[in-house]
């Protein structure tokens, strides 16, 4: 018994692993809740950490390797060169796991984003400008230094809205 890596199509993780649980096998799809605008309505959507990439747990039977390959949204399992599959560690699992929050998302690591990186906002009127985290406030805003009208301000900011650059 193995965990394994798959890639699944463009934007069907959640189909890839709807129906390998379907065809009986463990899956973790670690995801956290983004937020959304569209039509001036804020939701919050499903969006996996690992976009195109799920784990499942592999029972060792070699018939079901084309079981996974021909799964609906799965595009195929990572695999040497020899073809058998490339086992992930039992930490890397454990460590994914521990992530997950009561609700089912996955919470990132805080020292995902650290002060001085440089970062993108993604969401909201200020979406597609770049700058540099200053420090965090708390565990969901920090203070950004960002560049506005050819001047360095300093912005709070909900730090779900920024991604690394």
């Amino acid at each position: 018994m193995h965990w394994l890596c798959f890639q699944t199509n463009s934007r069907e993780e959640f189909l890839a692993k709807s129906c390998l649980n379907e065809n009986g096998f463990k899956v973790i799809l670690p995801y956290y809740l983004r937020k959304i605008s569209h039509a001036r309505k804020i939701q919050k959507k499903p969006y996996p950490i690992f976009p195109n990439y799920g784990f499942l747990y592999y029972d060792g039977n070699p018939s079901n390797l084309l079981k996974i390959n021909r799964t609906r949204g799965v595009r195929n399992y990572l695999s040497k060169l020899n073809g058998l599959p490339q086992v992930v560690p039992n930490k890397i699992i454990k460590s994914i796991n521990e992530l997950k929050q009561v609700d089912g998302t996955y919470k990132f690591n805080k020292d995902y984003l650290k002060k001085g990186d440089e970062i993108c906002i993604v969401e909201g009127a200020l979406s597609g400008i770049k700058g540099i985290l200053k420090e965090y406030i708390d565990d969901k805003r920090a203070l950004l230094l960002v560049n506005l009208l050819g001047r360095m301000n300093l912005v709070n900011f909900d730090i779900g809205m920024v991604e690394k650059a």
